[in-house]
């Protein structure tokens, strides 16, 4: 079993796994940290002496196997993109770099984590992007203002037909 990482620890940072993925998470953890001591055999003894965070470590194993466990086995390991059609049926493949590349590479941040000591920090998750409704508050803040409020919400009181109370909503 995983000296830093469980499979638990792959699930709370993604989501639950399935039960095939259940018994494939232990083995990849152990491919991932034999990896880490392959390119970084001192790791231990410097999580030993308080050079490198346990936790940081823990991240990039978890973070690895989640990277090759979101790919399905219909898709190559080393697929830069993957694309289906539904009608007629398609598929799309584009491989980063050749069929011969190594299939777990260590992001740039994995690799401050053991070559930055404690300074290397955890990766963030990306926030969604595009174009998203006017907040609602703003609506509740033009609803319960006061009739005359020359605060009043940016359409200004009546907007719409309505007088600014609560009353039939």
């Amino acid at each position: 079993m995983g000296i830093w990482a469980q499979p638990a620890d792959v699930g709370n940072a993604w989501r639950t796994l399935t039960p095939d993925e259940e018994n494939r998470a232990p083995f990849l953890i152990d491919t991932v940290e034999r990896a880490i001591l392959r390119q970084w055999p001192d790791t231990p003894n410097r999580i030993a002496n308080n050079e490198i965070n346990t936790l940081d470590v823990r991240d990039v194993v978890v973070w690895s196997v989640i990277a090759i466990l979101g790919v399905s086995t219909d898709v190559p390991v080393n697929a830069k993109s993957y694309q289906t059609v539904s009608g007629m049926e398609s598929v799309t493949v584009t491989l980063d770099g050749p069929a011969t590349d190594q299939w777990l590479t260590f992001q740039p941040w994995m690799v401050d984590v053991f070559e930055g000591g404690t300074t290397a920090t955890t990766p963030m998750v990306a926030l969604p992007g595009g174009s998203f409704p006017t907040s609602v508050l703003g609506v509740a803040d033009w609803l319960t203002s006061e009739p005359g409020d020359p605060q009043a919400w940016q359409f200004g009181e009546g907007w719409g037909g309505h007088d600014g109370s609560l009353e039939g909503f």
